[in-house]
């Protein structure tokens, strides 16, 4: 419904670093509410997995599926707005836990329950969910991405600006 959400609450990482950028809510409307603004974060995030997934393409990275994990993954909202928004299935293990999957592997390799990492990964996890974009979707959000990539031109400049320090106006006189 037209609110575009900037996730950069901590700059701009990959696959477009500055430093300098910060979070914004753009579009906002009198009539916007609370849903439209959730939206529009979940979406913002989404945005940026066809760039990093582009980045990769360009450094001889085959990208297919793409496998979520950890607090991320648990939306079903929210993997289905990432499947459509790249074009891509989205797989979501069973157990979505990985830091405590990967120390169940590592312990179990060192009891010599497991042979290798390979034997462990295969034993503990299990497939979960798949998201499959939904094609009319994903064209839709296409057209949603070029305007969000528009308007990250003319923000990028705005980020430095706005991060600029003021002028030093300590040595002026007070009129």
């Amino acid at each position: 419904n037209g609110v575009l959400f900037y996730p950069y609450l901590r700059g701009s990482r990959s696959p477009r670093y500055q430093e300098a950028a910060a979070g914004i809510f753009f579009g906002i409307r009198a009539w916007h509410g609370r849903s439209h603004l959730v939206r529009a974060v979940l979406e913002g995030i989404a945005f940026q997995y066809p760039a990093t997934l582009a980045m990769l393409r360009e450094m001889g990275l085959e990208t297919g599926a793409v496998t979520l994990v950890d607090g991320e993954a648990r939306s079903d909202v929210w993997n289905q707005i990432k499947a459509d928004v790249m074009g891509t299935p989205v797989h979501v293990p069973r157990t979505i836990e990985t830091a405590a999957v990967g120390a169940a592997a590592l312990a179990g390799i060192a009891a010599g329950v497991f042979d290798d990492a390979t034997t462990a990964v295969r034993a503990l996890v299990a497939p979960g969910r798949t998201y499959d974009p939904d094609p009319e979707m994903h064209d839709r959000y296409c057209e949603l991405r070029e305007r969000y990539e528009s308007v990250w031109c003319h923000l990028e400049g705005a980020f430095t600006e706005a991060a600029s320090p003021p002028p030093d106006t300590t040595d002026r006189e007070t009129p």
